[in-house]
Order: C-alpha cells, then sequence, then structure tokens
C-alpha cells in the first residue's frame, strides 16, 4: 500500500502559483525548493511530496503554459471569418507571454526544448497544438495537402513565439501582432505549402 496523499490540488495551485511569482520577480534561476516552501510558509518536504524535484516543479510549470494556451485558443469562438478567428487564437499566445512571462519563459526559453526536458508534458503540447492547427487549417485552401498544414502550423507558431520573445525584450511589437498575422494567413491562403 502507497504512503496516503498529504497534499491535494489546492496545494499544488498555491505552489504553482508561487513558483510563477517566484520566476517572474527574479528569474528561474532563483526558483529552488526551498525558495518555495520560504515564499508559500510550508516546508521543503510540501514541496517534494507535491511535485517530486525540482524538475517536477518546472515541468508542471510548463505543462500550466501548455494548458492554457489550448483552454484559451479553444474559448476563442468560432465565426464565419475563419482568419480573424485564426488572428485572435495568435493573440492568445500574446497574453500568455505578457501575463504568464515566467510560464512562457519556462515552456520556450529553456535550455532545451520543453519536450525533451520533460517528456512527460508532450501530450499537452499536443493537445494546444492540435487547437491551433485546427484554426490554420480552416484558412488554407481547400484541398490543400497535409505538408501545406504542417508547414504553416510551424511558421505560425514560429511567429507566435519570436513576436513574444521581441515583446518581452522591449522592442514595440504591440501593434505588429495583427498585421504580422494577417501578412502570414494571407500567404497560407494563396499557397500550398
Amino acid at each position: 500500500m502507497g504512503r496516503p496523499r498529504m497534499h491535494d490540488e489546492a496545494t499544488a495551485l498555491r505552489l504553482l502559483d508561487a513558483a510563477e511569482r517566484l520566476i517572474e520577480s527574479s528569474g528561474v534561476e532563483a526558483l529552488s525548493i526551498r525558495a518555495l516552501a520560504g515564499a508559500t510558509g510550508t516546508s521543503t518536504r510540501a514541496v517534494y511530496s507535491t511535485f517530486g524535484s525540482k524538475r517536477d516543479l518546472l515541468a508542471a510549470l510548463a505543462g500550466r503554459a501548455f494548458r492554457i494556451l489550448e483552454q484559451e485558443v479553444a474559448a476563442v469562438p468560432e465565426t464565419e471569418d475563419p482568419a480573424s478567428d485564426l488572428v485572435a487564437a495568435g493573440l492568445v499566445f500574446r497574453r500568455l507571454a505578457i501575463e504568464h512571462t515566467a510560464l512562457f519563459r519556462v515552456a520556450f526559453h529553456d535550455s532545451e526544448p520543453a519536450e525533451a526536458a520533460w517528456p512527460e508534458i508532450r501530450p499537452l503540447q499536443r493537445s494546444a497544438l492540435a487547437r491551433l492547427r485546427a484554426r490554420i487549417a480552416r484558412v488554407l485552401p481547400e484541398g490543400a495537402p497535409a505538408s501545406a498544414l504542417r508547414a504553416h502550423t510551424f511558421a505560425f507558431h514560429a511567429l507566435c513565439e519570436g513576436l513574444a520573445t521581441l515583446q518581452l525584450r522591449g522592442a514595440p511589437v504591440g501593434d505588429a501582432w495583427e498585421g504580422s498575422f494577417r501578412t502570414l494567413i494571407e500567404g497560407m491562403r494563396r499557397t500550398d505549402a
């Protein structure tokens, strides 16, 4: 018989919130089990029993980023204008980068790709990407090959990640998001790869 669970989902959420704040204020290198325990007024044992390790805590933070992306893209209504719907889905990425900068940095700016660092979050990444891919499929010409969908999904994701990175560095890209998306979408509509 396994050990009884000592900490519940509310504890995990509280610890994730505090870890996000710690990274936001001091950077990912400042996140430690001891610092998180101190910030939440709990013990290191509580953090370890909830997440297992710092690596697992970082994986949970990256997973949170992908859940936010998936849920918010899913919440964008589908209208008769698939291009505008895709722009709205792309702006979800902008909100993640601005409102959850720490999560964005953990999920997208680590020294190695998130799926390599934390293979267990791959299903969350795939699910979030599937939501985006469905939006992109709606703007492609009818009968576009699967290779075009893959290429345009990659290009759209790269544009999102690049604009977010530039914005977080202080570049004045705030007004460029929508125009960049619309330019890419026009290209998607005219080409098949």
